[in-house]
């Protein structure tokens, strides 16, 4: 019994000794330091990579909020414009039409009133026979109206 105890004693003084303990720990601790190192010098590389990328995205942003603030501009002018070009076309009418009696269809014929029944005319047609003979208000009559005032 005696020389197994002395074997097994032998035996953790080689592999478990301190000295051999503090050596493992110690390359351990270089290699950590190491791999801190190169991992501290990865993270400084993002952070500069980072930082470029948000100031090109700052860039872009301000050249993407002009431009929409142009185009609002530009679209609020378009839309002033078109208004007023939509007023002013609407004053030339009105003058246009204060100004000028209107003209008589192109495709209706002016028939004699005598030469037709009146009855069998249509409005467009009563109406050019109304405005032909003079009568006033001929627009806002109706068929029959028109027919009794042709009469008279």
């Amino acid at each position: 019994m005696a020389a197994r105890t002395k074997s097994s004693k032998k035996s953790s003084k080689g592999k478990g000794s301190p000295d051999s303990e503090l050596a493992a720990a110690q390359e351990a601790i270089k290699n950590l330091r190491a791999t801190v190192a190169k991992l501290e010098k990865s993270v400084g590389k993002l952070e500069d990579k980072l930082e470029k990328r948000v100031s090109e995205l700052k860039r872009d942003a301000r050249k993407l909020r002009g431009a929409a603030e142009q185009a609002g501009k530009s679209a609020v002018k378009s839309a002033r414009d078109a208004g007023k070009s939509a007023a002013k076309s609407a004053r030339t009418s009105t003058r246009k039409a204060r100004g000028s009696k209107p003209a008589p269809a192109a495709n209706v014929e002016v028939v004699p009133v005598q030469a037709a029944p009146k009855s069998e005319l249509t409005v467009a047609e009563l109406r050019a026979a109304a405005r032909a003979q003079g009568v006033t208000g001929y627009s806002r009559m109706t068929k029959a109206q028109l027919v009794a005032a042709l009469k008279g």
